[in-house]
């Protein structure tokens, strides 16, 4: 995700077994994204798939309401 808002990393890897790792900084990342598509809409997936689940599984109030009234009468002040 650091590699899309250029924010500082939130998280910390550490490998089960030897592994190659590889270095981007986010011009590269971002070129590898336009040559590979398919990897940019695995990346979008899974974002939106964490968001989703963020949602989803999110514990406080809404942060907007929306009220609609057929009534010309309808006092909105009330609700302000």
């Amino acid at each position: 995700m650091s590699l899309f808002t250029g924010m500082p990393v939130s998280a910390t890897l550490i490998a089960v077994r030897d592994t190659d790792t590889y270095c981007l900084d986010g011009d590269a990342f971002l070129r590898l994204l336009d040559k590979e598509p398919e990897l940019h809409r695995s990346l979008t997936r899974l974002l939106i798939d964490r968001l989703r689940h963020h949602t989803r599984n999110e514990t406080r109030d809404p942060g907007l309401v929306v009220i609609t009234s057929s009534d010309r009468d309808f006092d909105i002040a009330q609700f302000t």
